[in-house]
């Protein structure tokens, strides 16, 4: 249930409950209080008490009107009003005949009270009226209006003591205002306390939370099941917590890259470095004292300022690959006649290493969008790794070129000493080495981790397969353009 659904229910809740408890409640108060004022009204314990008993009295002023009015004659007897008073004492009601200006019957009540002096004349519309006594009491008035025989003019007054009804009912209302606010005030006090209880302990957790992230506990989890916004909240925050933790680990990869590449770039420029400087100290204290020999240190100085520069080199394309800053100069190439120029290019440099390289091309030409220079350069990374590690007594190289539906598959293929299985998921990772121990062989270890990011920025992939003893066979895909493109 949604955050916004659960406030909107306890909103209904808090309207609906208190009116259906007061309800109820109203109820049964009504019935005590109903028989409190029974005492005085003869009522039955029940809420439609008042209403039955004003019934019937209503109905018997309308049996002594319509007595009256074809009887006017019996308006004479005191034994009538003396007998209609007995009836409707029960009913608190007391009784007032006037003939013209003098009263022939007072109830005793009424005498008392001197209630006959607030009565209103003839003529008075034959509605319910309220007079008030000296004493502060309210009465219910009903007058009925008639002429005697002698054409003289009478009026009835039906007078009804209200006054215990009036407090009971004010008792009531009392009772009821009470009741109904420590109602209000409980439901709504206890919805709150759950609906907020359900917002603030979750809360809580994501403060706690928050504040171990903050303390550097990137391992503390946050669990919440609700369907709320409140569960999506805490997703999001797990969610941000686990990005914060790999970015975390990354930042300390990064940090131990930073370290190895520190000690790699030490190793690989102090190799050449120390090599130029001895021939250089040579050359000075005239050991190369035949022009031969001379040209032979000066030959290996310049060979290892190129190997030097190859490695800066290789350092500054790496780290603007991973800045993405290096530009891609994407067009359309015919993989068939660009691998023949390459392997042309290769073959040179191979025989004179004694490698047997072959070219295995589809018959349909396959077109692909790429960048020719950073292709070449992913060929020659890979070419080059294998070259160094080659081991065997006739090395080989093989170059398969096939077409694998809406994508290019490139295979390079050596069979030299092969790849661990330990080994072999790292070797695309930056600075890595098969085996650092070798001190003839030499690089940063970015090569293959220089040709995954350029065949990732090529939208393909790259991976490896090894076999020990047998060879490493690296495999990348290209994007297949279309022969309309």
């Amino acid at each position: 249930m949604s955050l916004k659904l659960r406030l909107i229910l306890s909103y209904l809740a808090m309207l609906i409950i208190p009116v259906l408890l007061s309800g109820v409640v109203s109820y049964l108060v009504g019935i005590i209080y109903i028989g409190d004022a029974g005492q005085a009204f003869n009522l039955p314990r029940r809420p439609l008490a008042f209403r039955e008993v004003f019934k019937e009295r209503q109905e018997k002023i309308n049996e002594i009107k319509m007595k009256i009015l074809k009887e006017p004659e019996i308006a004479f007897k005191q034994s009538f009003w003396v007998k209609e008073q007995q009836e409707l004492l029960k009913h608190q009601t007391y009784l007032a005949v006037k003939k013209g200006n003098e009263f022939i019957y007072l109830s005793p009540k009424v005498r008392e009270e001197e209630l006959f002096k607030r009565l209103p004349t003839f003529g008075n519309p034959e509605e319910e009226g309220a007079i008030q006594g000296p004493d502060g009491k309210r009465y219910l008035l009903k007058q009925v209006d008639f002429y005697f025989p002698d054409h003289t003019s009478g009026s009835v007054y039906f007078i009804t003591d209200m006054d215990v009804a009036r407090k009971i009912m004010i008792r009531f209302s009392i009772t009821m205002l009470v009741i109904f606010l420590i109602i209000l005030v409980a439901t709504n006090g206890t919805l709150t306390f759950f609906v907020s209880r359900s917002i603030l302990k979750p809360l809580s957790q994501l403060k706690t939370a928050a504040e171990q992230i903050k303390n550097g506990n990137l391992d503390y989890a946050v669990k919440n099941g609700s369907k709320d916004e409140i569960g999506e909240l805490f997703v999001s925050f797990e969610e941000m917590r686990k990005r914060l933790k790999e970015s975390e680990e990354i930042k300390k990869q990064y940090e131990e890259n930073r370290k190895e590449l520190i000690a790699n770039i030490s190793h690989d420029l102090k190799t050449p470095i120390t090599a130029i400087k001895g021939y250089v100290e040579g050359i000075r204290d005239g050991v190369a004292d035949s022009p031969e020999k001379l040209s032979r240190y000066l030959d290996t100085i310049y060979r290892k300022v190129l190997e030097v520069d190859g490695l800066i080199d290789e350092l500054f394309l790496f780290s603007k690959l991973d800045l993405k800053k290096l530009p891609f100069n994407f067009e359309k190439v015919n993989l068939n006649r660009y691998f023949e120029d390459v392997a042309e290019e290769l073959e040179f440099d191979l025989r004179k290493k004694g490698i047997e390289l072959k070219l295995n091309l589809p018959k349909e030409e396959i077109f692909v969008q790429a960048d020719r220079e950073k292709l070449k350069r992913v060929i020659n990374n890979i070419v080059d790794n294998a070259v160094k590690y080659m081991d065997k007594d006739k090395p080989q190289l093989v170059i398969n070129v096939k077409d694998d539906n809406n994508r290019a598959l490139v295979e390079i293929a050596d069979n030299g000493p092969g790849i661990s299985d330990t080994a072999l998921p790292k070797i695309f990772e930056r600075f890595y080495r098969v085996d650092p121990a070798r001190t003839n062989t030499s690089g940063s270890g970015l090569g293959l981790s220089i040709a995954q990011k350029i065949i990732e920025e090529h939208g393909g992939e790259i991976w490896a397969r090894s076999v020990l003893g047998k060879g490493t066979t690296i495999t990348f895909t290209l994007k297949k353009l279309g022969e309309g493109v």
